[in-house]
């Protein structure tokens, strides 16, 4: 369960010191990936009711696999541009 929050701080960790900014952003996608992994998973599970239970409402779990997705995107584009700026 902690492998995601890891991978984004190690990551974050080797960006900032520049000297390891490759391996910086591999660690973060991969904890980026992980912890969508995780989200999708609870929501799905938490989608498919057992018998005689009422089924769940879609909106917070859309808004929750909406919320990982953008944050992935938005971490994985900080990452990139903190990337080309330290090569630079």
């Amino acid at each position: 369960m902690l492998v995601g929050p890891t991978l984004l701080v190690v990551g974050a960790i080797c960006l900032a010191r520049k000297a390891n900014s490759k391996i910086g952003v591999a660690l973060i996608a991969t904890g980026c990936a992980v912890l969508t992994g995780l989200v999708a998973y609870q929501v799905f599970v938490a989608l498919h009711p057992k018998p005689l239970e009422a089924k769940q409402p879609y909106g917070p779990y859309l808004v929750a696999i909406g919320i990982a997705l953008i944050s992935d995107v938005s971490a994985m584009r900080v990452s990139w541009l903190a990337l080309h700026r330290s090569t630079q």
